[in-house]
């Protein structure tokens, strides 16, 4: 009885160190599986870094290519607002020096001078139609 009790402890105790075994390799087995994911996962994130990276460096670059253009683009307009306006000026000039100068000649000319005016007027107008 002594000799069953004794093989039934020992029995137990081999299929408890079986047991041990086992569970260790399955232990080992899945910190191997754990430490394949973290690596995995390290690596994805350095990837994820370098496209982050580069993505943001190509955007600022574009983004200083747009303002660039931009700014050609706003001065180009400047400039030809700026000689629209000295075009506009200079006929506005032009009007007024001619009309006061109209009004200087009409007030300064006597009724025989308005009379030779008008009268090569018409000359040079009938020139004109010939």
């Amino acid at each position: 009885m002594a000799q069953g009790r004794r093989d039934k402890y020992l029995n137990a105790s081999k299929e408890a160190a079986k047991a041990l075994e086992d569970a260790q390799a399955q232990f080992n087995e899945i910190k191997k599986k754990f430490d394949a994911i973290d690596s995995e996962l390290k690596s994805f994130k350095q990837q994820s870094e370098a496209v982050a990276k580069d993505e943001a460096a190509k955007i600022i670059a574009e983004g200083e290519r747009l303002g660039h253009q931009i700014s050609l683009e706003a001065k180009r307009i400047a400039e030809e607002e700026i000689a629209r306006a000295k075009f506009e000026m200079r006929q506005e000039i032009v009007k007024a020096a001619l009309k006061s100068a109209e009004n200087k000649i009409e007030t300064s000319l006597g009724d025989a001078d308005k009379a030779k005016l008008m009268t090569r007027r018409i000359g040079d107008l009938r020139a004109y139609h010939v």
